[in-house]
């Protein structure tokens, strides 16, 4: 089966998946950009976009349907999406810094190609995905510069894929998959800034 149930035994690819989980795993990159005040964004990003789709998870979850089942994400996608568009106006309105405009803008890219592979093809993984944004976002911004700091970067892309696969979420197709759209949507965001 495409969507089986998620095996968390494995205690290393468990925790790896929670410390890079969707839902926070934006933070850390707002921070490494922007100090303090990357907290702040990060935590009124996670307000305005990140609870309504914890939200829908767990109206879904009532109605036996889980996130690891391809067919249940589609309302999480057309959430997230609405959500981040709510979210630019504030940003826009109290000028927020442009990494966190960028970030938005690699979301509003990002959603739409993992709601059609989704749809039509395979479920992409969003954590592979979204550490995939993180690294490049950083990466392109310079923060990773340094070569020992780049080789820890590329092996957390590396770890959070391999514990995807060992937990039984997705393939190592679909992390690849999660991988791309993560990396193409950040580098037009960055393009699309800068024009």
């Amino acid at each position: 089966s495409e969507s089986p149930q998620p095996d968390h035994s494995n205690r290393l690819a468990y925790a790896l998946s929670m410390i890079f989980h969707p839902y926070i795993v934006f933070i850390p990159p707002a921070v490494i950009a922007l100090g303090g005040e990357g907290l702040m964004w990060g935590l009124f990003v996670g307000v305005v976009v990140v609870t309504p789709i914890a939200i829908t998870v767990l109206i879904q979850k009532r109605s036996k349907r889980y996130v690891f089942q391809r067919e249940a994400r589609t309302p999480l996608f057309v959430v997230g999406w609405i959500a981040v568009w709510v979210c630019l106006l504030p940003t826009t309105i109290l000028d927020a810094p442009d990494v966190i405009r960028i970030g938005a803008l690699v979301v509003i890219l990002w959603t739409p190609m993992q709601f059609l592979i989704n749809t039509y093809v395979t479920k992409a993984s969003i954590h592979a995905s979204l550490v995939a944004i993180a690294f490049t976002g950083l990466w392109t911004l310079g923060y990773l510069s340094h070569p020992l700091i780049f080789a820890g970067s590329v092996l957390i892309v590396i770890a959070v894929g391999w514990a995807r696969k060992t937990t039984r979420n997705h393939t190592t197709n679909q992390v690849i998959l999660g991988n791309l759209t993560g990396t193409l949507a950040t580098l037009l965001a960055f393009l699309m800034f800068q024009t």
